[in-house]
């Protein structure tokens, strides 16, 4: 994977920036296409601003390589903001999506990586992990979008011959997660106790999820470019499940430490959170060694520094 550059669309955002860092490490060039300027700019790093080129310009540019993965990591809303508009949720989204599909199709890669979600494209649990090849009914217009990309992607997997490869992540954390954007529970809470003022939680909190580390999700999907077939689809997650309360009690304990406290408001449940979403990693285990390294205290003590430089940073004149 060294030898070839790493193409990442919507390479500016958390997960996008989490892989930054582990090619950075591992000095793997990489070519970051994205709709606002990145941030940072690492060497072995080629930029490409989305919204000042056209997509015939991109193309040109982008065929001078060939490369070891193109991994689409490009979303426009959070499963939050797509009940306000599903109709421009599919537009961008699926569109998007669709644009990114023509365009690798046409360029040299070994393997094409559609990031979408196992944390909504499954619907409720049934009090067990979810498999892969388990019955999918989202409950959210983000999770059927991401639903509808996927079978596009497997469309041109299987028309176009595109080396495709379906991830679909837990309830990615760490550094890198702005909160109050929707999405993430564990920054959101850590960004509320640090500005002393509640986090909303809907329900009694005994929902359950599945937490993975930013940079365990980075070194899977390391070992699914290199080791995935094509046309795979795989969960990536802790294979564990872990009360919302019980996560809270975690990020207050930590918070003690720096003075301060997490105050919850509880709000009734709403219809399109589902009570069980943990996801059965059975399958990605059998083709890779890969397991995650970040115990759940750590990680969370890493995501409580970096949310807290985050507004520092951004109260600063």
């Amino acid at each position: 994977m060294a030898d070839k550059p790493v193409c990442l669309i919507g390479g500016g955002g958390f997960i996008g920036s989490g892989l930054r860092r582990h090619l950075g490490a591992r000095r793997i060039p990489a070519v970051i296409l994205s709709r606002s300027p990145v941030p940072d700019a690492r060497e072995n790093e080629i930029h490409v601003n989305l919204a000042e080129q056209s997509w015939e310009d991109i193309r040109t540019r982008l065929r001078r390589f060939e490369y070891a993965a193109i991994i689409d990591l490009a979303y426009a809303s959070v499963p939050t903001s797509s009940f306000a508009d599903p109709a421009r949720d599919v537009a961008e989204n699926l569109g998007g999506v669709l644009r990114h599909l023509e365009l690798c199709a046409q360029l040299r890669t070994e393997k094409f990586v559609y990031v979408s979600s196992g944390g909504t494209i499954y619907g409720e649990g049934e009090g067990r992990p979810h498999k892969e090849d388990d019955p999918l009914f989202p409950l959210s217009p983000y999770g059927i979008t991401k639903l509808a990309c996927e079978r596009y992607v497997h469309l041109y997997h299987h028309i176009h011959r595109l080396p495709a490869v379906i991830v679909r992540p837990s309830n990615i954390y760490g550094p890198g997660q702005q909160p109050f954007r929707g999405q993430g529970i564990v920054s959101t809470a850590f960004g509320a106790a640090f500005e002393g003022r509640p986090v909303t939680v809907f329900g009694d909190g005994s929902s359950v999820r599945d937490y993975l580390f930013v940079d365990d999700l980075c070194e899977a999907i390391e070992a699914i470019v290199t080791q995935a077939d094509a046309g795979s689809i795989l969960n990536v997650g802790s294979g564990e499940g872990l009360k919302v309360i019980e996560i809270l009690r975690m990020i207050d304990q930590l918070m003690h430490e720096r003075g301060g406290t997490l105050e919850l408001a509880f709000e009734p449940p709403r219809p399109f959170d589902v009570h069980y979403n943990v996801l059965d990693v059975s399958r990605l285990h059998a083709i890779a060694p890969w397991r995650p390294r970040t115990a759940l205290g750590n990680g969370l003590a890493q995501t409580r520094d970096w949310v807290e430089q985050f507004l520092t940073n951004r109260s600063s004149p």
